[in-house]
């Protein structure tokens, strides 16, 4: 069988095991069951930071229940909604002056904005 990502992996191990399991033993249950093959010193902590980014995906399929620990999301529960500032920001086309910073002439300029 070819080798898991961690987070496919992890789906796996979660589901199979049916309640949240701390990232060390969901990496430590995928490697023993040979869905994931690593040659790697820490395979525990590359399978934290896969289910860290995978938390704060756009549809995430895992949830953090604890420091270190994860479960699968509920599939009928609905997904978390940004915050009224993070959906603004991202919503908010980005124009040539807010991609690079550019001097304010009230305001002391930035050590790399050049002075005219």
């Amino acid at each position: 069988m070819p080798s898991l990502t961690y987070k496919e992996a992890a789906h796996r191990v979660l589901i199979e095991a049916g309640l949240p399991l701390h990232a060390h033993e969901i990496a430590r249950r995928a490697i023993d069951a040979g869905l994931v093959v690593t040659t790697g010193k820490t395979p525990q902590a590359t399978m934290e930071a896969a289910l860290c980014v995978a938390v704060r995906g756009t549809e995430p399929l895992f949830v953090r229940t604890a420091p270190r620990t994860f479960s699968l999301r509920d599939p009928s529960a609905p997904a978390p909604t940004p915050s009224p500032r993070a959906r603004k920001r991202r919503d908010r086309p980005q124009t040539a002056a807010s991609a690079s910073r550019t001097c304010r002439p009230n305001k002391r300029p930035p050590p790399f904005c050049a002075r005219s």
